[in-house]
């Protein structure tokens, strides 16, 4: 994999989107200068003037030649986009960032658990780093909490319209419609999501997740999917046979969790939207059967969760250049 340019010059594609304006924020207050970000989108978004910390920036057209200028890429937009470029990107010997998991299947992609992982030099092509998705995330502090115990765990997750690209946008016309009574857009979805719940079907979410908690010798648990009727907050219905209340507290507590629960000074986080904007995993309660077991419901802000990861992964590999 090849080494980044020591320029450190770094391209967000899908700036516009969700996910890039998290990803771009998040860049801003990381403390990256602007002066090393350019700011890429296609069709309409393209001309859009937008905000970088203090700065009114103009977001420019992704092209091939414009993305042979960096020798980091950041994908954050539509995942047609991320897998017609980021291959492109990988092998003209730079390393693309993919938000969205969409490489999965490339020769150059590798699963970026921890800033840690990054290209090494001195090899003849580039890299795709995928961030693992946030159910991902959430599992592997689990993981952490819990042990092997988490095998024997199941897990019911209820996915958010921004854990697909573009899914915000489409949830909010549906709903628009619906309101209207008419029909909104289902190109995203393939069916309405406003105001419906339904299972995902395979493979999908629940089987990139089993994968790559494999990838990371994690322990894999009971896992299925639903498709929910809310923007953005991914929340997680975990049930776990054999512990109680208390030491689940404690083991979360310990692994980053913020499991306090309501109390003075600390409000219910009870709903998705209360989980909003917060940077880490959130208990947001617990039932316990008795000699049985517990009901965990946990809460993780997806795109936050993915902002941050490839925020880090970003800011890791312009050190390194910096080095070089």
């Amino acid at each position: 994999m090849a080494a980044v340019d020591a320029t450190g010059r770094l391209a967000l594609v899908g700036a516009a989107s969700t996910l890039g304006r998290e990803v771009k924020d998040a860049l801003a207050a990381s403390g990256v200068p602007g002066g090393r970000l350019a700011l890429l989108d296609l069709d309409e978004h393209v001309g859009l003037v937008t905000d970088y910390g203090d700065e009114a920036r103009t977001v420019l057209e992704a092209t091939i030649e414009e993305l042979r200028e960096h020798a980091l890429v950041c994908f954050a937009g539509a995942a047609d986009t991320t897998r017609r470029f980021a291959p492109l990107v990988a092998e003209g010997g730079a390393v693309a960032i993919d938000c969205l998991g969409v490489c999965g299947g490339h020769r150059d992609a590798v699963l970026a658990a921890a800033a840690r992982e990054l290209p090494l030099p001195g090899r003849d092509r580039g890299a795709i780093l995928l961030v693992p998705h946030p159910a991902t995330q959430l599992l592997q502090r689990l993981a952490e909490a819990l042990g092997e115990r988490l095998r024997q765990a199941v897990v019911t997750l209820l996915l958010p319209a921004t854990d697909t690209a573009g899914g915000a946008e489409e949830l909010a016309a549906q709903a628009a419609a619906v309101l209207n009574f008419g029909d909104g857009p289902e190109q995203v979805f393939g069916r309405r999501l406003a105001f419906d719940v339904w299972p995902e079907g395979e493979p999908g979410v629940a089987a990139r997740v089993r994968e790559e908690l494999v990838a990371l010798d994690l322990p894999v648990p009971a896992l299925a999917a639903l498709r929910v009727s809310v923007f953005h907050v991914l929340a997680a219905n975990v049930w776990i046979e054999g512990l109680d209340a208390d030491t689940a507290r404690a083991a979360l507590s310990k692994a980053g969790v913020d499991a306090a629960g309501p109390g003075a000074g600390h409000p219910a986080v009870d709903s998705p939207v209360r989980a909003a904007g917060a940077v880490a995993p959130t208990l947001g309660a617990v039932r316990e059967l008795p000699d049985r077991g517990v009901y965990l419901w946990l809460l993780l802000d997806n795109t936050q969760a993915i902002a941050g990861r490839a925020v880090t992964l970003a800011r890791a590999l312009l050190a390194q250049a910096e080095r070089a």
